[in-house]
């Protein structure tokens, strides 16, 4: 049976500064991504996150999958 890890994205891993779906405005939380490669050596690791700014009309769905491409490079 494997084990699994979900985190929340933001606030957990980059810090939250509200609807946002632009590299500009990304800030990783100090030391979040060499805890993610720890994690990743006894997890299976989900990243999970709710973008209400979808639904808002604040940034369409395309914005928000083209970033989230952009953020699983790191």
């Amino acid at each position: 049976m494997n084990k699994a890890a979900f985190l929340d994205r933001d606030g957990t891993i980059n810090e939250d500064v509200g609807d946002f779906y632009s590299p500009e405005k990304l800030v990783f939380i100090p030391r979040a991504l060499e805890a993610l490669k720890i994690l990743k050596e006894r997890f299976l690791l989900f990243i999970v996150t709710n973008q209400s700014g979808i639904g808002k009309q604040i940034f369409r769905e395309e914005e928000f999958l083209r970033f989230n491409d952009y953020y699983k490079k790191f």
